[in-house]
């Protein structure tokens, strides 16, 4: 059964406008928020971190000392690491073999944007599961 996933309306345009402005190189940050219930999960907010990978173009690496700060101060509020969400600026939206050796894979959710085409970005999220990752449905909830 695939977990239920939701998203805040605001994290979700800041993770792509982040994102977009850093074209043509990757974007990358960390999605928190709460469990809902046994299997679903609702992410509050995105916090970007900088990419400080050699080939930021084709990679994404976060700075090390902003994430561990990031995740002491979400802890401190209370949040879960749900997702971590990066870009793919000129590749689809699917996870890269680089993705797939990466130690992300542990956390709930992976989310991926493509801006292939800059006006049209095609945002999906993904789970790591039997060595491979699955695509999750996932709702953009507006709270207005």
């Amino acid at each position: 059964m695939l977990p239920r996933l939701a998203i805040r309306k605001e994290a979700y345009v800041q993770w792509l406008e982040h994102c977009k402005s850093l074209a043509p190189e990757e974007g990358c940050g960390l999605l928190f928020g709460s469990a809902e219930g046994e299997s679903g999960w609702m992410i509050e907010r995105f916090r970007p971190i900088p990419n400080v990978a050699s080939e930021p173009r084709t990679a994404f690496c976060m700075c090390p000392r902003i994430t561990t700060a990031v995740l002491f101060e979400e802890k401190a509020l209370g949040a879960i690491l749900v997702g971590i969400a990066h870009s793919h600026p000129l590749a689809a939206a699917v996870p890269s073999s680089a993705d797939l050796r990466s130690a992300w894979h542990t956390v709930p959710s992976q989310w991926i944007v493509s801006l292939a085409s800059p006006s049209e970005p095609r945002a999906r999220a993904f789970r790591y599961e039997g060595g491979t990752f699955r695509e999750l449905p996932f709702t953009i909830i507006d709270y207005r």
